[in-house]
């Protein structure tokens, strides 16, 4: 057989126990020198087996996750999605909506920038400057609010995710109709 074999100085291992979390759930090994080997003839892990988290699914693997969590309920034969799959599928619909909402943030923050940059002077640099981390600010809050919802269907999360777009929206749209109505 065919072998790597690594040697290692002056270490530590970081391992994650299945019951714990945060750090009660890890062992720490330190070590002085550690030989590791590895075997080449045998055919290495298929990447493509490993399973994804949902944040690293694409859009699209997320809605066949729906279809998939859809049709689980409808084997189990129950007339109404389960309380279980219905807070999986708001959340995943939450996550879906949040990269979208997120994507369409850089034309809003747009929107209020550019009235706001006409506006101020060069003297009010400062203030322009207050007035736009305050705008971005209480956008992200109230984005990580709405996230937080994510598991209760029954608020409807993948909608509320756009409030923060269409208020900052409004708002850039109501301060450009005053900046050209002067």
């Amino acid at each position: 057989t065919h072998t790597v074999s690594l040697k290692l100085f002056n270490g530590s291992i970081m391992e994650i126990s299945r019951k714990g979390k945060g750090e009660e759930g890890m062992n720490n090994v330190q070590f002085n020198t550690y030989n590791v080997s590895f075997n080449i003839n045998t055919k290495p892990y298929k990447i493509s087996n490993l399973k994804k988290r949902e944040r690293e699914m694409t859009n699209t693997e997320l809605r066949a996750k729906i279809q998939y969590l859809k049709k689980k309920n409808i084997l189990a034969n129950t007339k109404w999605i389960n309380k279980g799959i219905s807070e999986d599928i708001s959340s995943i619909l939450t996550r879906i909506q949040t990269r979208i909402a997120l994507s369409f943030s850089s034309f809003v923050f747009i929107l209020i920038g550019f009235p706001l940059g006409v506006r101020i002077h060069r003297k009010e640099t400062s203030i322009g400057i207050a007035i736009s981390l305050m705008f971005v600010a209480g956008y992200y809050f109230l984005m990580t609010f709405i996230e937080a919802f994510q598991d209760k269907a029954e608020l409807c999360p993948w909608l509320l995710i756009w409030i923060p777009n269409t208020v900052l929206a409004l708002a850039g749209v109501l301060l450009i109709y005053k900046l050209f109505k002067k």
